[in-house]
């Protein structure tokens, strides 16, 4: 039943997500195109207005096209599990933790893939540019980057503490845990918010923002006997790891703690506080 379930969400919901992607994809594309042609390069006015204006387009519309697709989401759990739509979705033979999990997974992907979308888009963008600007002969450039490989690795080393594979690596994780615990935090403002009898929305807002500033309160307090370490450290440093590597290490507690939190509440909530209009 879950396989079904999540073939059924993702059915449901790929469309506006890649309609948006394809959209950016576009607008890549045409970034490229212009900034390897020569009129960039013009230093006519109306020239460079239009290409401020065209920046200013294309970074509003990487924001707009991230805040559209987790607002849809957001949105979609919401209409879902706790309006009328609800009252269908909790008489199906399916468990409160799959519910959870086939929208939040389904959420999960599909923020990844827009976040890797618009990375993708900027490195695309600024290579062009670079590509267009700097007369740089990058088959010269890639291979005596190849030749200081090496020793770029063994300063980076040095300077971080780990190598750039561990820093990677332990970047991917933070961000993937801090991605699941802003939906599963999200899911459980809403959660909270449908338990009272009217104004659920704005009491799902409220109760978002009422966690927010109680986990920064929290994060604030336990960051004040790591910054009196890091001051000492400062005075015998030896890489950067081991300044920030206690905070970074708490922030990744703490999200862990706060999945399993959120993922709970809006399980109990679910399977005994459920509240429908």
């Amino acid at each position: 039943m879950l396989g079904k379930l999540m073939k059924h969400e993702w059915l449901s919901t790929w469309k506006v997500p890649t309609a948006l992607c394809i959209y950016l994809g576009i607008l890549t594309i045409l970034g490229c195109t212009s900034f390897v042609s020569p009129l960039w390069q013009s230093d006519n006015m109306v020239v460079q207005v239009i290409a401020g204006f065209s920046i200013f387009i294309y970074i509003l519309s990487l924001i707009g096209i991230c805040i559209a697709i987790f607002a849809y989401f957001v949105v979609r759990f919401y209409r879902n599990m706790y309006t009328d739509e609800g009252y269908l979705m909790h008489t199906l033979p399916v468990k409160s933790w799959e519910h959870i999990l086939t929208k939040g997974l389904t959420f999960f992907i599909w923020s990844l893939i827009s976040v890797l979308a618009v990375f993708f888009s900027i490195f695309s963008i600024i290579f062009s540019a670079a590509l267009s600007v700097s007369g740089i002969n990058w088959g010269d450039f890639f291979s005596q980057l190849q030749e200081f490989w090496p020793e770029i690795m063994r300063e980076f080393r040095a300077f971080w503490g780990t190598s750039l594979a561990t820093t990677i690596i332990l970047c991917i994780v933070a961000a993937i845990c801090q991605l699941i615990f802003s939906i599963l935090m999200i899911y459980g403002s809403i959660s909270i918010g449908q338990t009272f009898n009217r104004h659920k929305v704005m009491a799902s807002f409220i109760a978002y923002v009422c966690l927010n500033m109680v986990l920064s309160l929290v994060r604030s307090l336990l960051q004040i006997p790591l910054l009196l370490i890091r001051t000492e450290q400062l005075d015998r440093f030896t890489s950067v790891s081991s300044i920030l590597g206690p905070s970074f290490w708490m922030n990744l507690v703490m999200n862990g703690i706060g999945i399993v939190v959120f993922y709970l509440i809006t399980q109990i909530i679910m399977q005994k506080k459920l509240n429908l209009d």
